[in-house]
């Protein structure tokens, strides 16, 4: 009989070794898939930082390029001007050279107004906007002729009329401060062609009037500055995101 019980031990723990197999499997399968999740996700994060980075270092060397870009054009504009009389060829080549720096220059400081100025002036012109209509007369508390009045204690705020009326006064206040600051643009572009048509039927030079516009473009990056920084925020003035 005791020899007959042990064979049955035997075949009752391999029973229970075969049905737990699977589920060994299953975990062993498991933490394989988190971990090939796990380093997919790493992957990917890598790669995102490493373009991340790119871009950066992409964005810094067109800065570096484009700050330099307008003494270069004065350098050889001022060239052009030197041998303007004794030197007609030379005089052609350094004024297309300043002609090109000059447009260079003024396409960098597009894309810099775009990315950096215009949406400053946007921020700015969305807070004005937002306090002047902070105030507003349906802004949903009661009329003070109500307190205490035969309507008992009518001084509370009623949420679904305040929040349709902060999403209204936020739709109309970004519309407002999107036009506001797309004219602000068209203004200076407008402010850009008309120095230069000025100036090239008064000089007959283009580079000379490719310069002057450059020096618009300038000006209207300090307005717009000096626009933005005037405005105040919770921590101080916008004046660290814009720098000349």
């Amino acid at each position: 009989g005791r020899s007959m019980m042990i064979p049955s031990k035997t075949r009752q723990f391999s029973i229970a070794r075969r049905k737990s197999l699977p589920l060994l499997m299953s975990l062993s399968s498991s933490n394989e898939i988190t971990t090939t999740n796990s380093h997919q996700e790493q992957s990917s994060y890598n790669r995102v930082d490493g373009i991340l980075r790119l871009w950066r270092t992409f964005f810094a060397k067109v800065d570096e390029v484009g700050l330099t870009l307008k003494a270069r054009a004065i350098n050889a504009q001022e060239n052009a001007d030197i041998r303007k009389e004794t030197d007609p060829l030379l005089w052609i080549t350094f004024g297309i050279q300043a002609s090109v720096l000059y447009s260079c220059f003024i396409l960098y400081r597009a894309y810099r107004g775009f990315f950096v100025i215009l949406p400053a002036v946007f921020r700015s012109v969305y807070r004005k906007l937002e306090a002047a209509m902070e105030e507003g007369p349906f802004d949903g508390k009661n009329p003070p002729a109500l307190k205490g009045g035969s309507i008992a204690m009518v001084e509370e705020e009623y949420p679904p009329q305040n929040e349709r009326v902060r999403l209204r006064v936020a739709i109309v206040v970004t519309t407002l401060a999107f036009a506001v600051t797309c004219s602000y643009a068209v203004t200076g572009a407008y402010r850009v062609v008309s120095k230069f048509i000025g100036n090239l039927i008064r000089t007959k030079s283009v580079h000379h009037s490719i310069g002057a516009a450059a020096d618009t473009v300038l000006e209207n990056e300090i307005k717009m500055m000096d626009y933005s920084n005037k405005n105040q925020t919770a921590g101080g003035t916008v004046q660290s995101e814009l720098k000349p």
